[in-house]
């Protein structure tokens, strides 16, 4: 069975190098750290799924997901949310816009794999 391919949008270099220890034996992991470059990233490598941090310096995760489901290259692709900082409006905000879920970064590696194979399993939006 070959690796599918995640996009990582995430301004934290660190948070980067933490995903690719956990996940990156079994998934081609690509990493996006200036989310003014996500879109041009997933319409370049068209990935089965985008981990996408909600709190970034100048451009917010609801922003970009916005941007990922207005167009119809990256509109498919489903988007978890990864972050450890969201709160009720924050969530609500992603959920308009299409988010398929939310995982917490204090999160195992099982957990983490858990949600991104089930993601990857139904990827149809909720």
């Amino acid at each position: 069975m070959s690796k599918v391919s995640i996009l990582y949008i995430d301004d934290d270099p660190l948070a980067h190098a933490a995903l690719q220890q956990m996940l990156g034996s079994y998934y081609y992991l690509h990493s996006c750290t200036e989310p003014n470059d996500a879109l041009a990233q997933a319409l370049r490598l068209q990935p089965s799924l985008i981990l996408l941090d909600v709190r970034m310096p100048n451009v917010g995760g609801a922003e970009v997901l916005e941007l990922l489901k207005g167009l119809s290259g990256t509109r498919n692709i489903p988007v978890l949310a990864y972050s450890s900082d969201i709160d009720q409006d924050a969530l609500s905000e992603l959920i308009t816009h299409g988010i398929r879920g939310f995982v917490d970064k204090t999160a195992s590696e099982d957990e983490l794999r858990d949600c991104v194979e089930y993601t990857l399993a139904h990827p149809a939006s909720l």
